[in-house]
């Protein structure tokens, strides 16, 4: 009898598992997790990077140098949008634009108050959605750009 009570629960509650396995499952040919919308249109930083034009790809490795030379505590740690460098928290995030209006930006963590804006190479991101840690928006499209945007650079680094 005992054998019996027991054997009946165990395939009672066997039946119900593989009943909510079914049911959380998801279905045939889709996966469990969907990316956000707004991330599947978007290129990813190694894509971008894979068809930058060389002119590109040379200032964003001159301006990844010079934030890495910054200092020894400095992280690097790519991310799927962009490359994130830190030292406790980010500083700087950086990534590349590569087919419309070719470009590399810098989302970097300063008061965009603390700053006097230059338009078409700074702005302030404060009240708007974007991808990166900071405020402020340094887009580099040639050489000048970048050593413009060196001292910026440096004091994100030496606030954060």
């Amino acid at each position: 009898m005992f054998e019996l009570v027991n054997g009946a629960s165990a395939a009672s509650s066997t039946s119900a598992s593989n009943a909510l396995d079914s049911s959380t499952a998801p279905a045939e040919g889709k996966s469990a997790k969907t990316p956000a919308a707004s991330t599947l249109a978007m290129k990813t930083h190694a894509d971008q990077l894979a068809t930058a034009s060389i002119e590109l790809l040379g200032l964003f490795e001159q301006t990844r140098s010079f934030i890495l030379a910054q200092g020894d505590d400095i992280i690097e740690k790519p991310l799927k949008l962009y490359v994130a460098f830190r030292r406790l928290k980010n500083f700087v995030c950086m990534g590349v634009i590569s087919k419309h209006d070719p470009h590399v930006y810098l989302i970097l963590k300063l008061d965009p108050k603390t700053v006097e804006l230059e338009k078409n190479f700074m702005r302030d991101v404060s009240a708007i959605g974007h991808w990166g840690t900071g405020d402020l928006e340094v887009v580099l499209r040639k050489p000048a750009d970048f050593e413009k945007a060196k001292p910026l650079i440096e004091r994100a680094y030496q606030e954060n």
